[in-house]
C-alpha cells in the first residue's frame, strides 16, 4: 500500500522512547510533568496503554471507497512499526507490543485508527487476548519482534 506515517506524527517516531516509573517504556512526547509517578511494577502495562494511546488520522486518505480501511489500517500499521522500530536498544524493547485498532463496522475510517504501545509485563491486559470478540473494530498486536521481518 504504500502507506507513510502522517506528517503530524513524525515528532512521536523521532522522539523516541524514555524510561519512565516503574521502568514503564513510554514515548517520550506523550509523557510529561502531567502524570502521575507513583506507579507499581504489578500494573505497569496499563499505565504504558494509558500513556502510549496515539490516535492515527484519515486525513488524506483517498481513492476508491472500499480502500479506505485498508489504506487506513496499512498507515495505522506503518506509524506501529516505526515506532516499535525506534525502541530498539530499550529496557524491555523486547516486550513491546502495539495494539491497532480501527473501526470497521461502516467500512469508512471516519474515525481513523487507534495505536496503543504497553509491554508485555505487569498486568498486561488479558482482554487482547482474543481479538475476535471486537466485532466493531478490526484490532491486531504487533510484537516488536514482528518489525525484523517487515
Amino acid at each position: 500500500m504504500g502507506a507513510t506515517v502522517p506528517a503530524s506524527l513524525v515528532y512521536l517516531v523521532e522522539g523516541g522512547w524514555t524510561t519512565g516509573p516503574a521502568d514503564a517504556l513510554l514515548l517520550r512526547e506523550m509523557y510529561g510533568s502531567g502524570w502521575r509517578d507513583d506507579w507499581s511494577p504489578q500494573n505497569v502495562a496499563s499505565h504504558e496503554l494509558e500513556v502510549n494511546d496515539v490516535w492515527i488520522p484519515p486525513d488524506g486518505l483517498d481513492g476508491p471507497e472500499e480502500l479506505l480501511l485498508t489504506q487506513m489500517a496499512a498507515r495505522a500499521r506503518r506509524f506501529a512499526v516505526e515506532v516499535l522500530r525506534s525502541a530498539e536498544g530499550m529496557l524491555a524493547a523486547e516486550l513491546l507490543v502495539a495494539v491497532i485498532s480501527v473501526e470497521v463496522e461502516s467500512g469508512i475510517p471516519e474515525d481513523g485508527a487507534t495505536v496503543k504501545f504497553c509491554t508485555r509485563r505487569g498486568g498486561f491486559p488479558g482482554y487482547y487476548d482474543d481479538l475476535e470478540r471486537y466485532g466493531l473494530y478490526g484490532m491486531a498486536i504487533v510484537e516488536a519482534a514482528d518489525v525484523v521481518t517487515w
